[in-house]
């Protein structure tokens, strides 16, 4: 059954990941300036950029950052495409997340940037150094910013004044695109439910079980009101083998939204699995009534066809059945 729960959390995530682009005018306030460390981030390491490794350069510079040494040379290894003579974004992305870091997109905007440095955190950013039709894409670290300067990591410099006229130029003509490693148990300086969820998925899926799963447990208790929480939460915990847990943060999520056919369907699935037959079929009635899609409603009835083959429940079950309705 594991299939289709994993299945239908990517469809409940898909398309939350965009980052908003609206927020792209955003500019630090005279409060977020007065926030930010005194001149730039003095214990971010600095790794002088060999020809073409300015992505190595830059993602050595960030994980250091977040207390984790790394080196350019063995980053290139991973990450550095010589036929491109460059590294590709997601593959800074990957590396990241194999690292056991979370990568967290910034917003675009100057704010976004100065948030995050308030919190001691470099920024990663792309900019294009060239012209929009001839780009020379180049990556550095911002480690500082003031009301007229932003200071990086870049190239062979360890700290480039760059006013911000300039380099808000070259990182328009890169999508403004940028992102900072945290550190498990990290939170970003400006969270937001959907985009974390899927930021956890992104590390389910690479192998980084345990900390997606920290990190959907403090979604819950950040966020108890939101029921994707708690459907996260719950297949975190169905696939690390808590089963009564993971049943009571699928009911927690239909009990938030009873719209959310998924969880009526996971819950089903695992109360079947405990051999809570009749509160296992009133979960599958449920979510047949408030399915929307083909795809809800097919796993639904594909649930309920693997219910009616399983043996009959064992006469100790009752209790089981009671301990799996208790808090989330």
């Amino acid at each position: 059954m594991i299939r289709v729960i994993a299945a239908l959390l990517c469809s409940v995530l898909a398309g939350c990941v965009h980052v908003p682009r609206a927020a792209l005018v955003g500019e630090p306030t005279p409060a977020d300036l007065a926030a930010l460390p005194a001149g730039p981030l003095a214990a971010v390491p600095f790794h002088p950029q060999q020809a073409h490794h300015c992505g190595p350069a830059a993602l050595a510079t960030i994980l250091g950052a977040s207390g984790l040494p790394a080196e350019p040379g063995t980053l290139a290894g991973r990450i550095y495409v010589p036929g491109r003579r460059g590294s590709f974004q997601v593959e800074l992305i990957a590396a990241t997340r194999a690292a056991g870091r979370v990568p967290w997109l910034v917003d675009g905007s100057l704010s976004a940037i100065s948030a995050e440095l308030a919190a001691g955190r470099p920024v990663l950013v792309l900019q294009n150094l060239g012209v929009p039709r001839l780009p020379r894409w180049h990556y550095a670290v911002v480690v500082g910013l003031d009301a007229s300067h932003v200071t990086l990591r870049s190239g062979r410099h360890r700290l480039l004044r760059q006013r911000r006229s300039s380099f808000l130029r070259t990182w328009n003509w890169a999508d403004r695109w940028g992102f900072v490693a945290l550190r498990p148990g990290e939170w970003p300086a400006e969270p937001e439910p959907r985009r974390w969820l899927a930021a956890m998925s992104d590390l389910e899926q690479v192998g980084q079980r345990e900390i997606a799963a920290a990190g959907l447990e403090a979604a819950v208790e950040r966020w108890p009101g939101d029921p994707l929480a708690w459907f996260a939460a719950g297949n975190s915990r169905y696939r690390a083998g808590d089963l009564p847990r993971a049943i009571a943060a699928w009911r927690e999520a239909a009990r938030r939204r009873p719209q959310l056919a998924p969880a009526w369907n996971n819950l089903a699935q695992g109360l079947g699995e405990l051999g809570c037959v009749d509160a296992s079929r009133l979960a599958l009635e449920q979510g047949l009534k408030v399915a929307e899609t083909s795809t809800d409603r097919e796993a639904l009835e594909t649930t309920t066809r693997e219910l009616a083959s399983m043996p009959q429940p064992a006469s100790n079950t009752a209790s089981a059945c009671s301990s799996a309705s208790g808090s989330p």
